[in-house]
């Protein structure tokens, strides 16, 4: 499978350098690399962070055959650079394409499990985009246990995308949704997901929640851009149970080293191989995961609207935590208990 590579970077060059290496010690596999783009914002100053823009172009070049340097001639902000990166992807022609964030680094197994997840979402239109990084949160002996299972990936309990891979045809069907959220932002000044401007908050939650889907406090960034072109294009985004990669990125935009140590990132192990078989589901659970995560949003969305109604109370998950229960116990015959609320990372999170 011909794969075009994308990386999103900014001012952390130790980030890219793990990264950069890890692709490169990547074992040989059906992904044959095609191009490697890197984009990478402007300095938000020129006197502290000029220099370190020009590291991370030096260090990347350093590991790989890069194709394209794209840089900014000022800081864009993680949507605008994150939009430059998905116009690349949609003018690709290669079978498939992988985007990265630039703190994450892969496991010697990360391009064999994701070329099996990328064979399957060519085998079925409910499948969107996929990633191999997993549960990063997960204590390492359930992780082996549950290695080989497929999840839904979504950001309404906490799963960022620090690395993707989508088929061209899926690439394609998802775009003109990102691209709308890409072109609002831009149009309302919102630059990141940390954004501290309430009236630039409420647009974007307006702007979401006028398409029928769920908005919180938190959801949004390009993270819940993803989540509502799956919802509106009828498929679902999977991640791997079993870690393929670690999250190298203890400083950031909008994060930090307490929140890194909170979710345990600190403390993630990758998988030594690969399982020998994978739990991919059937195209009937597919179905039921689709239909899953769009009852939860159009269920949540209603009743927020209908907070006065006289009508009786949607029957929809109360909270996240129910939703992760009704998906454990549904389509994986599991029991939730503290191990796995912390490894989706929902403690923090508000129930509703």
């Amino acid at each position: 499978m011909l794969v075009d590579i994308i990386v999103k970077g900014f001012n952390r060059p130790h980030c890219l350098d793990r990264l950069a290496s890890s692709i490169a010690a990547q074992r040989a596999g059906s992904l044959q690399i095609r191009s490697i783009r890197l984009f990478l914002d402007g300095p938000r100053s020129a006197v502290d962070e000029a220099g370190l823009v020009a590291e991370c172009a030096r260090v990347f070049q350093g590991w790989l055959p890069v194709s394209e340097i794209v840089t900014a001639p000022h800081n864009l902000g993680p949507n605008g650079n994150c939009e430059r990166a998905w116009l690349s992807a949609v003018e690709s022609d290669a079978d498939a394409v992988l985007m990265f964030e630039d703190d994450l680094e892969l496991s010697p197994h990360y391009f064999h499990a994701m070329s099996r997840l990328l064979e399957f979402a060519q085998s079925s239109s409910q499948v969107g985009m996929v990633s191999a990084h997993g549960m990063l949160g997960a204590p390492y002996e359930r992780m082996k246990v549950r290695a080989s299972a497929i999840l839904p990936m979504s950001y309404m309990w906490g799963i960022h995308r620090w690395g993707i891979g989508m088929t061209r045809d899926v690439c394609r069907r998802l775009a003109p949704v990102i691209l709308a959220y890409f072109s609002h932002a831009r149009n309302i000044g919102h630059r990141s997901d940390n954004c501290e401007n309430e009236q630039v908050r409420q647009d974007m939650f307006a702007w979401l929640g006028k398409h029928g889907f769920y908005q919180d406090y938190q959801m949004h960034g390009y993270d819940a851009a993803y989540d509502l072109a799956a919802y509106l294009t009828g498929c679902v985004h999977l991640n791997t149970y079993g870690v393929f990669a670690k999250s190298t990125g203890m400083e950031g935009t909008s994060f930090g080293e307490e929140a890194f140590r909170k979710y345990r990132y600190d403390l993630t192990r990758w998988l030594d191989a690969p399982p020998e078989a994978w739990g991919f589901p059937s195209e009937a659970k597919l179905h039921g995961l689709v239909e899953l995560v769009r009852s939860f949003h159009i269920g949540h969305s209603l009743r927020a609207n209908m907070k006065n109604s006289p009508l009786p109370p949607l029957t929809v998950p109360p909270s996240r935590i129910q939703f992760l229960t009704d998906l454990y116990a549904n389509f994986y015959g599991w029991t939730v208990d503290d191990e796995d609320i912390v490894a989706h990372r929902m403690m923090h999170l508000v129930s509703v």
